[in-house]
């Protein structure tokens, strides 16, 4: 953990790509990318002589190369070219912005479940934190969720990680818990939820609300003091950008 705040193993997995449980995930997945590339320019010469053999038949009277097997030539080249790759060019590893998340669609239900008398819901997932939550925001697509509480810090929460279950509870966080929830929250960062006060002194301050830009630019925060601090999320993480004075008394809703 850097001064900052950052989780630095979880940056450099972030930038660099790859996984904690392979050994060298980074070089396979450039090593597939080349073989990919081999194959398309494999699949692009066979074409292009598939297409030279069919206008040699086309233009030529003699039955040296007959028809039918340039027709075949060109159609089995054709399915090469366009043979689907194995790595998705659009979701390229170690993605760190949300661009390239859309938000989700709604979801849509089953048959006859809006007609059900109740749903089981079965919790799985626990974002351990020592003091008492007060706020709670994400991003519409649930890339980063945020809390802030009692103890004056901002926390952004990797979701999907956590989903995914990349870090468990230990056996002392489960204990008070029920059996289901065996995933932790994995936290991405987190910064001082300073406010300035009388004097010009700065002091950290509980967050009681917040509210998170759509593509998690920046974020606002709600202060005991009645100020409203606004963040910069994606850029310098953590920069309070400017203190909004318009309450006398705590901010509870953005």
């Amino acid at each position: 953990m850097s001064e900052a705040g950052f989780n630095d193993d979880f940056l450099e997995k972030e930038l660099f790509g790859g996984d904690d449980d392979g050994l060298d995930s980074a070089s396979m997945d450039v090593d597939d990318m080349m073989l990919t590339g081999q194959s398309m320019m494999a699949a692009e010469t066979e074409l292009a002589s598939a297409a030279a053999a069919a206008a040699v038949a086309v233009a030529s009277s003699s039955n040296s190369v007959p028809e039918d097997d340039s027709r075949a030539r060109l159609e089995r080249a054709r399915e090469l070219h366009t043979a689907k790759l194995d790595i998705a060019m659009d979701d390229p590893p170690g993605e760190l912005t949300v661009l390239h998340h859309p938000p989700r669609s709604q979801v849509e239900l089953g048959e006859g479940a809006q007609g059900c008398s109740m749903f089981e819901v079965i919790p799985t997932m626990a974002l351990v934190n020592p003091w008492q939550i007060h706020s709670v925001t994400a991003t519409p697509n649930m890339r980063w969720l945020f809390t802030g509480g009692e103890d004056g810090y901002i926390k952004r929460w990797d979701f999907n990680a956590t989903v995914n279950g990349k870090q468990l509870l230990t056996l002392g966080q489960r204990h008070s818990l029920v059996d289901s929830i065996a995933k932790a929250g994995v936290t991405a960062s987190y910064w001082d939820h300073t406010d300035v006060v009388e004097g010009g002194v700065e002091m950290l301050s509980p967050v009681y609300s917040m509210a998170v830009h759509s593509q998690a630019l920046w974020l606002v925060s709600g202060m005991k003091s009645g100020h409203i601090g606004l963040w910069s999320v994606r850029h310098d993480e953590g920069r309070r950008i400017s203190l909004l004075s318009k309450h006398k008394k705590p901010v509870s809703v953005l």
